[in-house]
């Protein structure tokens, strides 16, 4: 239980980048003993101190081969840092569709920010055929757990009728539950409704 808390506040730090360098996980030694024994959790989070640097330890690519251990054993925040890893090429090569395959995984097993991620991905067409009902879809998804990205992201596609019938109600709904969450782009964009 200890070892999912702390890499569920890793995972925290990591949406966070401007925090990430000021903290360290506590416990190194156990960290680094539970990795070697293959454990998910130890993985993911010896993966996140070779990416931030933690303890003077900066390797982007120890940090991949790190998140990989724990992605495959079906650690959702692995699967979903390698995701970010392939997408912006950082530890890794960068390949659009290694991303979306990873983000897909992590998606399927609920992750919001995944679902996000793989949503944005149909969007763009970035490793996976563009499609916007597929993005939206995706988008929604994450959107009902909270995820105020996915909220402003399907209220702006209900706005433009793309992958989903336009739909001003609705997109009101979803940009304004992601205003009150503080995001600005959903506040201007409701401003000019």
């Amino acid at each position: 239980m200890k070892k999912t808390v702390l890499a569920a506040v890793v995972a925290f730090i990591l949406t966070f980048p401007e925090i990430a360098a000021a903290f360290c996980p506590p416990g190194l030694p156990q960290i680094l003993e539970g990795a070697d024994h293959g454990d998910p959790d130890s993985e993911y989070v010896l993966g996140y101190i070779y990416m931030t640097g933690c303890y003077d330890n900066h390797d982007p690519a120890e940090a991949v081969r790190w998140w990989r251990k724990a992605a495959e054993q079906g650690n959702v925040q692995a699967q979903v840092a390698l995701g970010g890893a392939y997408g912006s090429g950082e530890g890794t090569y960068r390949d659009y569709a290694e991303a979306a395959r990873w983000f897909r995984r992590a998606a399927e097993q609920g992750d919001a920010q995944a679902q996000f991620e793989l949503g944005k991905a149909y969007y763009l067409g970035n490793g996976v055929i563009q499609d916007y009902a597929e993005a939206a879809g995706w988008y929604r998804k994450s959107a009902e757990q909270g995820f105020a990205p996915s909220q402003t992201a399907i209220g702006t596609m209900y706005v433009m009728g793309l992958g989903v019938e336009r739909n001003i109600s609705t997109a009101r709904h979803w940009l304004q539950t992601a205003c009150t969450k503080g995001d600005q782009h959903s506040c201007d964009m409701l401003r000019k409704l």
